[in-house]
């Protein structure tokens, strides 16, 4: 049976992102992840009231071939929540968003929509051939208005034109805010130490105290306990640092007050909420080249590379 809630151009847009979506629950990219994001719209075409659908059932075909099939829950973009009420006939909705994660190296080629329009005869699907691929990737001849808007710098692999590839390790700068599992993340400061609480650095080592300033990006909070926080975020900050020689180090570290030598405890971060929090590593006494901020471990999050070598 057709689905009478179908426009006859329901997808609007799609984009490929690293922040942080909502669907039925929260949802972020892993290191190895990125999100499509479709905008689009519906209709009630019937001469009766409905409830639209709660999710845009599609399968995605990217260039190796590869199939993703999903019946992606939908948002209101004006609300972040789920689909409810009914729509009477003539009514509809255009600011519907769907959203899932694929692989950080898929490039979509296609995009079908899994139900005709109830305006088509005989429709069973529709088929979108997308911009930039070939007719041979696409099974199709490509239409130039069905660009998937790229991955902005400096999140996008220069190495693929298209901008659909996620780099796992990014460029980042102090003080500028990256997209890192559910919140925003950037390094505010940079301090050195012999003593951090009641921990002391041998000879030749110091301490390496990252200030972190946190936004929620999430429709609910974010709960920074270490014991038990949510997602990534809430486990801590993962630092990898290299060092004048060369040589690295990776430390795992939850998250301390911003003014004291003190583990963060229980601490919530409403949604939209900006919070400091410190994290450290015992580094080498000499010359730093850089440090790479995530969170969580180093699956669990994509990770900003900073260029720490000005830091004495």
């Amino acid at each position: 049976m057709k689905n009478q809630l179908r426009p006859d151009r329901p997808l609007v847009s799609a984009s490929y992102s690293l922040a942080p979506q909502d669907g039925s629950h929260e949802l972020y990219a892993n290191a190895e992840q990125k999100f499509i994001v479709f905008r689009y719209r519906i209709k009630n075409a019937s001469t009766r009231e409905r409830e639209p659908l709660n999710h845009l059932d599609v399968t995605l075909v990217d260039a190796k071939g590869n199939n993703y099939e999903d019946a992606i829950f939908a948002v209101r973009a004006s609300t972040r929540v789920g689909l409810t009420g009914t729509l009477k006939p003539g009514q509809g909705l255009d600011d519907l968003i769907a959203a899932r994660q694929i692989p950080n190296d898929a490039r979509i080629v296609k995009v079908i929509v899994n139900e005709g329009r109830a305006t088509v005869t005989g429709e069973q699907v529709i088929r979108y051939f997308m911009a930039g691929a070939t007719d041979a990737e696409a099974g199709g001849k490509p239409d130039p208005k069905n660009a998937i808007a790229p991955l902005p710098a400096p999140f996008a692999d220069p190495k693929d034109p298209s901008g659909a590839t996620a780099l796992v390790e990014f460029k980042g700068a102090m003080k500028s805010p990256v997209p890192l599992a559910h919140a925003d993340a950037s390094v505010e400061s940079i301090q050195f130490a012999r003593k951090f609480g009641e921990m002391e650095a041998e000879d030749g080592k110091r301490f390496l105290i990252a200030t972190v300033k946190l936004k929620n990006l999430a429709r609910s909070p974010l709960n920074l306990d270490p014991g038990n926080g949510t997602g990534p975020v809430g486990t801590g900050a993962y630092l990898k640092i290299v060092d004048g020689d060369g040589e690295m180090l990776v430390v795992e570290t939850i998250w301390h007050k911003p003014n004291r030598e003190e583990p963060l405890g229980m601490r919530m971060l409403a949604p939209g909420e900006e919070g400091l929090f410190r994290c450290h590593a015992i580094v080498p006494a000499g010359p730093l080249k850089t440090l790479t901020l995530g969170v969580g471990d180093v699956s669990t999050s994509h990770r900003a590379i900073i260029d720490i070598s000005g830091f004495k």
